[in-house]
């Protein structure tokens, strides 16, 4: 049996992370089957990983979570339990307390070729950090017979065994307590968690900078229900918006730039308009809004002895339909601004460009 060892050490000189090796691998190996064994998972890792794969690539996926002291987000149970082609099982808290499952392991397989398998060990989570960010330190396992295969297949299997299908109930259950395990965290000031990298404390803080990247956010922006963002000071006379790259993942556009693209949005007086989405040079996507928007006719932004003052609205985006997304502005200093700001503080979906705050949830 051949073996290699991978490290993820970030640095300036080497940037190679254990997602990489992992893509490396999957596609020098022409793997399509997946088991993933970790202790705790965040909706960025699960979201982070499944994004090597393109659509339909991977023939047989399992995933095997453990809950113990409510670190893995619900929102990546409910991710990895929608996958297509997917198992997933969960370790359930141990009631002694005595004993936590704590693995990280990762078979990887040929549907067509049982003998050409590998199976990673090592200390990477199923979280953002765990595959990118954090120091970690595996060795991957590469069968060269049918015996080695074997070998490797019953490794995984007696973890496999452990777990349990992940009920709707239980899901229930488990996100109540996670929601208050949670809070009892935030109220001790605990900051980041060496294990699940997630910074709860700086999540239900002031925002600043990015909210992608810490693995704190436990809602994705395409899986959002609302998406908002401060206007502030929008360009071209009051018509444009600018939003953050993460943001146009709630539009289903490319963070990282594309071609100009359309979206329909109910406008405030239930009439539906088709505005372009522009990706600009500064990294940010601009909606560009004409007069069949009510507030843009009216002004977003105030006469300021001659010249436009900062905006006091917020655009709210909600999604109505798959092709449907209602348009609204609120004030900045209203009720439900503040409630838009909370919900999205609870999810770790709060933040900030140089002089805007935006979120979702």
């Amino acid at each position: 049996m051949k073996y290699e060892l991978i490290h993820q050490v970030p640095s300036e000189t080497d940037d190679s992370t254990f997602l990489d090796f992992v893509r490396s691998a999957c596609e020098e190996n022409n793997y399509d089957i997946v088991a993933f064994a970790s202790a705790y998972a965040t909706i960025e890792g699960a979201t982070t990983f499944l994004s090597l794969f393109s659509e339909n690539s991977l023939n047989n996926c399992a995933w095997l979570i453990g809950l113990d002291d409510y670190f893995t987000q619900p929102g990546a149970l409910e991710r990895l339990s929608t996958t297509p082609n997917s198992t997933l099982r969960v370790s359930k808290p141990s009631k002694s307390r005595k004993r936590i499952f704590h693995p990280k392991i990762l078979f990887m397989g040929d549907s067509e070729d049982p003998t050409n398998c590998s199976l990673i060990v090592g200390s990477s989570n199923l979280t953002l950090r765990g595959l990118k960010q954090n120091i970690e330190a595996s060795s991957i396992l590469y069968s060269e017979s049918q015996d080695d295969s074997l070998v490797l297949a019953n490794f995984w299997g007696q973890y496999w065994s452990i777990g349990e299908p992940l009920t709707t109930a239980y899901l229930g259950s488990y996100k109540n307590i996670y929601e208050i395990q949670k809070e009892k965290r935030r109220r001790a000031g605990l900051g980041m968690d060496d294990d699940t990298g997630v910074d709860e404390q700086a999540a239900t803080q002031q925002p600043h900078g990015e909210i992608l990247g810490n693995d704190a956010t436990e809602i994705m922006p395409e899986d959002a229900t609302v998406c908002w963002i401060e206007v502030g000071r929008n360009t071209a006379m009051g018509r444009e918006l600018e939003f953050k790259a993460e943001q146009a993942r709630f539009f289903g556009l490319p963070p990282t730039g594309g071609n100009a693209e359309y979206r329909t949005f109910q406008l405030s007086n239930n009439l539906n308009a088709d505005l372009r989405l522009k990706y600009q040079e500064n990294a940010m996507w601009r909606l560009q809004m004409n007069n069949e928007v009510p507030e843009v006719a009216v002004g977003l932004r105030p006469d300021e002895n001659g010249r436009q003052g900062r905006s006091p609205f917020v655009a709210v985006f909600r999604r109505l339909q798959r092709n449907l997304i209602s348009l609204r502005f609120i004030r900045e200093t209203s009720a439900e601004f503040n409630e838009i700001k909370n919900r999205s503080r609870r999810v770790g979906a709060l933040g900030r460009t140089t002089a805007r705050q935006y979120g979702w949830y």
